[in-house]
């Protein structure tokens, strides 16, 4: 250190003495809000002693990135300059969309949702590109200063600064579980190096020893998790937008809970809610109980239905599905990436569906993972099915609310209408399909670009889905008591238990699980989560039924509908908002 210093302050002491503060100019300009959040809450919280190590930390990553900038080895100087814009470029690139910044949640989430990068990438590139554009001449500037007027460090110097402050962040960022900021430069190789090592749980799920008191009223169980769709594009919870004019046709066969909550607003995480039966207080879960209980598919098979599972999004397992849980599944269907259209793939899992349902003796559950509306919306039909106009072009982000609500229009009648028009009259009879997403979509509320996955504050449009039950019967033979109560009231974590119930198991069973399902009055406000779902310090839980969002529901239109189930309400129809 004493010779790095050396070389520093005597040999053309200027460019560092310019390069350090404008790094750290750079850095604090993207890094503004966590890092002054951080920086405060560390004041207040962890103490005195932390906070001035958490800046001698920040100083120290700084003072690393611009010796490694100044390396006299050429290639490791070609890395530190490449590293320097693609680091910056993917700071700008996040806090433009999402208003944050990289944190552990996304580095989380790029690594376990890779096969949508490309689609993330052709989407959000044209509106940051001018951003890029300047970052990209800032460094070839500062690459040529550097090489032009800097004196070169030696490598026996540069490496062990690197080395020293990069183990030193990455074990401060293993013992906070991600809970650091630092300059943007080693903050993101920091946060994807622990990713790609944080570990989970592994093992096995706990044995089931319940089952079920009486045979389910139904012979196929359907459980439907679309990707990506909100609620309130649905005709039948607002008459405004006709985009699912066959659903609206059989409402009548339809128990209709309106505008739900998700559970978390990322795919994943809300999956995994939704096979695990986790309820809203569970999370934080740094124990990761919730990965050992016993899934979905342990209570149906205890419940004696034939398992099925197939997923439309990958080629493997996802969503914190592990291999052990296979042991749980008799049939089991994945589509891989590119084998054909996306648009074409949900129909395929209408096929495969039917198909292995009618080859099968026993009772069925299955459990769907659909294609749906994912970003880019343009690729989530035929474009000989345009039928809502203006729409974006294909591999843009547009910044006009109309055409993009449009495209979101045409994905919707495609992906959700369409799709049942052609799977419903195949079903047999004795069918219930459960209907729900992973997660809804923010469509440029105030603004904000970023769609889903949000970290901090993120938008309640990103957790608006919706959820029905369909029965292939022409008379629904289980009582869904409170249906008008719990109208626009259900979130995720009451379908694990009615599906539960639906199977035969006993009001003790559900007891056991902690949980409200739809046949119990709802009235606790609505909550979602963001962020990591087993560590407390990468989690946000956020408040669904806020003052916009109550407000925005009670504008919806959905029609008059007649139920045909049994309710202790005296008004047995869901009025006009």
């Amino acid at each position: 250190m004493k010779k790095l210093w050396h070389k520093l302050t005597t040999t053309k002491p200027v460019v560092f003495f310019l390069l350090f503060p404008t790094l750290f100019c750079v850095f604090l300009f993207l890094d503004s809000f966590p890092l002054a959040d951080f920086l405060s809450y560390t004041f207040r919280i962890k103490g005195l002693f932390k906070f001035f190590a958490a800046i001698f930390l920040y100083l120290g990553l700084t003072f690393s990135a611009t010796v490694f900038l100044m390396a006299k080895n050429i290639i490791l100087r070609i890395v530190a300059f490449c590293l320097l814009f693609l680091t910056l470029g993917t700071q700008y690139g996040y806090k433009h969309i999402n208003g944050f910044g990289f944190s552990f949640f996304d580095a989380n989430t790029l690594l376990s949702e890779m096969g949508f990068a490309g689609d993330a990438l052709s989407t959000f590139l044209p509106e940051v590109l001018n951003g890029l554009i300047v970052i990209l001449v800032f460094t070839i500037l500062l690459a040529i200063a550097v090489s032009k007027y800097a004196q070169k460090i030696k490598t026996r110097t540069v490496l062990p600064s690197i080395a020293f402050f990069f183990a030193l962040g990455y074990f401060v960022t293993w013992s906070t579980s991600g809970d650091q900021v630092y300059p943007t430069m080693f903050k993101i190789p920091l946060l994807l190096t622990y990713a790609s090592n944080y570990s989970l749980y592994n093992g096995p799920r706990e044995d089931l020893e319940l089952s079920n008191e009486k045979p389910s009223e139904y012979k196929h169980i359907i459980f439907l998790v679309d990707e990506s769709v909100r609620g309130d594009y649905f005709s039948i919870n607002d008459k405004q937008n006709p985009t699912t004019p066959y659903l609206a046709s059989i409402s009548g066969k339809l128990v209709n809970y309106g505008i739900a909550s998700s559970g978390t607003n990322t795919s994943a995480t809300a999956n995994f809610i939704l096979r695990s039966g986790a309820g809203s207080e569970t999370f934080p879960d740094p124990e990761q109980m919730s990965l050992k209980r016993p899934n979905i598919f342990q209570y149906a098979k205890n419940a004696g239905f034939k398992t099925i599972f197939m997923d439309g999004q990958k080629g493997y397992l996802q969503n914190f599905m592990r291999k052990d849980e296979l042991e749980y599944l008799d049939v089991t269907h994945f589509v891989e990436e590119g084998s054909m259209p996306r648009y074409d793939i949900d129909n395929h899992l209408a096929v495969e569906l039917i198909k292995t349902i009618e080859e099968s003796k026993a009772p069925t559950f299955s459990y769907i993972v659909k294609m749906g509306a994912h970003f880019h919306y343009e690729t989530c039909y035929p474009q000989n099915e345009k039928v809502f106009t203006p729409t974006m072009e294909i591999g843009t982000l547009n910044s006009d609310s109309i055409k993009m609500r449009n495209s979101y229009r045409n994905a919707i009648r495609w992906s959700v209408d369409l799709f049942f028009k052609n799977l419903i009259p195949q079903l047999p009879d004795s069918t219930l399909v459960v209907y729900t997403s992973d997660h809804g979509q923010n469509l440029l509320e105030h603004g904000i670009k970023s769609t889903h996955s949000d970290f901090k504050n993120p938008s309640p449009f990103q957790a608006m889905v919706p959820l029905f039950f369909y029965f292939s019967d022409s008379t629904q033979h289980s009582q869904f008591n409170y249906l008008a109560q719990n109208y626009n009231q259900a979130s995720h974590f009451n379908i694990f238990p009615t599906i539960v119930k639906l199977m035969g198991y006993s009001d003790s069973a559900l007891s056991g699980l902690g949980l409200k399902s739809l046949f119990d009055p709802l009235e606790n406000e609505r909550m979602f989560y963001s962020g990591n779902l087993f560590l407390s310090g990468n989690l946000e839980k956020n408040l669904f039924d806020n003052g916009e969002m109550k407000h925005f529901i009670n504008t919806l239109n959905p029609p008059k509908v007649q139920l045909s189930v049994n309710q202790p309400e005296t008004n047995d129809t869901i009025s006009s908002q």
